[in-house]
């Protein structure tokens, strides 16, 4: 379990803004209107940052970067924490109450990251395979059959591991109140328009405390977009 990989994906309005997310990590986004605070408010969890075991897309930014298993803070849940607001079925279409009650009943420690994994998706190389690959679980339903919480008392609304819902519903999400703390860039990457950009800020107007680090940052780069770190990655995560 050790090799997997921890996913961040991100938009920022300017170079300097994105090297610094690269460099320091990522806070949380301070707009109140934002959809992710909006669901924040629905599910009754502080302000935090988001990160997915394995996996990431282009729809949640035009950079992203992986980081170490280890490297991880905060909390965990075997689904998407914004998804379960409106998108996850059946749990999408329940009251806030018991919105709420599924998130806490589902909610870990990330220290209990090892022995989580163990329980799912397993630590076969075939399981692995197929959690990367974004395939349907085999033979649960949902969460709730393999971690039981009195808290849910109509089993109904944990069986989110259907056919109706995609990848964002059986998929680790980290989350991690203020800033995701990584220490280590293992890969990233961008689209090419911005890459260009970020060696032309090295070149000609970034800061010499930055010039370094950037330098040192293009050599861990994989070309191609956000999709592509993450189909290259998949093979060197496998156990």
């Amino acid at each position: 379990m050790s090799k997997l990989l921890w996913f961040h994906a991100f938009r920022r309005p300017s170079v300097a803004a994105v090297v610094d997310v690269l460099r320091r990590g990522p806070g949380f986004n301070p707009d109140p209107n934002c959809t992710t605070r909006k669901n924040e408010a629905v599910l009754g969890i502080p302000p935090s940052v988001y990160a997915y075991l394995g996996k990431t897309v282009p729809d949640f930014g035009d950079a992203a970067f992986a980081f170490p298993f280890d490297e991880i803070t905060g909390e965990m849940s075997p689904f998407d924490t914004g998804g379960i607001v409106e998108h996850i079925t059946p749990v999408r279409d329940r009251s806030k109450t018991e919105k709420r009650a599924f998130l806490a009943s589902y909610t870990f420690k990330a220290r209990r990251r090892k022995r989580l994994l163990a329980d799912y998706p397993g630590a076969s190389r075939p399981a692995t395979r197929a959690y990367l690959r974004g395939d349907q679980p085999n033979g649960h339903p949902g969460p709730h059959a393999i971690w039981t919480s009195a808290a849910v008392t109509d089993p109904s609304i944990a069986a989110i591991w259907n056919v109706r819902n995609g990848w964002q519903a059986w998929t680790w999400e980290a989350r991690v109140r203020r800033k995701l703390p990584p220490s280590t860039v293992h890969r990233w990457s961008c689209t090419a328009v911005l890459y260009a950009r970020i060696r032309e800020y090295a070149e000609t107007s970034a800061p010499k405390r930055d010039v370094a680090f950037i330098e040192s940052l293009l050599s861990s780069y994989v070309r191609g977009g956000v999709s592509k770190l993450v189909a290259e990655l998949q093979e060197e995560q496998l156990p």
